[in-house]
């Protein structure tokens, strides 16, 4: 998620099953259920020589009833998400929120490590209180909410900006964290990887090129005995 000014808007969904939250197992009183929600980045602009940089964050619950009560259903909040960033702020704050009213910088989403950038709803990004987005069509409210990030501090110059990591070119994971009325629950969306809309491919990690290195390696070491095989053959013929 690697943006310039006045860019394409992109789309982060976070989905968990009972298969995979459901940890330790029975938590999530249901089968089939599945933790979701979705946040939208937009109107990307930087200004102050590129010192600070502002886009719109809109995040809703999309959590379906699946076989949740009517009351477990509504008592399931998105609570925070968070995101590593490339370069890393100093200073951020957010306008225009009615949930998501505080913001939090090299802090940390439990379940992770620190994040640079968390967006939360409660008494920090770890939760706390009674806030957050209820699932939509529970019946509950609030299910969605909208505001404007400002990030300040950035390096002078900065005309870009990358979402969700620390590395230039890294894996792209934002976290997310949902409290209920069983559980709390922290997870991340699948990964960015090959061409994700707009953006360019992930670049594999070094660790990755070394074992595809490796793996050529061994094809063409099993190449170069198979024809020199073949040439005995041939020449005790």
């Amino acid at each position: 998620m690697l943006v310039s000014a006045g860019d394409p808007s992109f789309t982060v969904n976070w989905s968990c099953s009972a298969i995979s939250c459901d940890s330790p197992p029975n938590t999530i009183p249901g089968a089939g259920i599945t933790l979701q929600g979705t946040a939208s980045f937009s109107n990307f602009a930087f200004s102050n020589n590129g010192t600070t940089f502002t886009y719109n964050v809109s995040v809703e619950n999309d959590t379906p009833q699946g076989s949740l009560s009517t009351a477990n259903w509504q008592s399931v909040r998105l609570t925070s998400f968070g995101y590593d960033t490339l370069p890393a702020p100093t200073g951020g704050s957010q306008t225009g929120a009615a949930v998501f009213t505080g913001v939090g910088l090299d802090t940390t989403l439990p379940g992770f490590m620190k994040v640079d950038v968390c967006s939360f709803a409660g008494n920090n990004c770890s939760g706390g209180s009674n806030n957050g987005l209820r699932p939509a069509g529970s019946g509950a409210t609030p299910t969605d909410d909208a505001f404007v990030m400002t990030l300040t501090g950035l390096p002078t110059g900065t005309t870009s900006f990358d979402f969700g990591t620390s590395v230039a070119g890294g894996t792209e994971e934002l976290d997310v964290k949902f409290q209920t009325g069983f559980g709390s629950f922290e997870f991340q969306n699948s990964p960015c990887t090959g061409n994700c809309g707009d953006q360019p491919p992930d670049v594999p990690e070094p660790a990755s090129l070394a074992l595809l290195g490796g793996a050529l390696m061994l094809f063409g070491l099993f190449g170069w005995f198979s024809r020199r095989l073949g040439q005995q053959a041939l020449l005790a013929v």
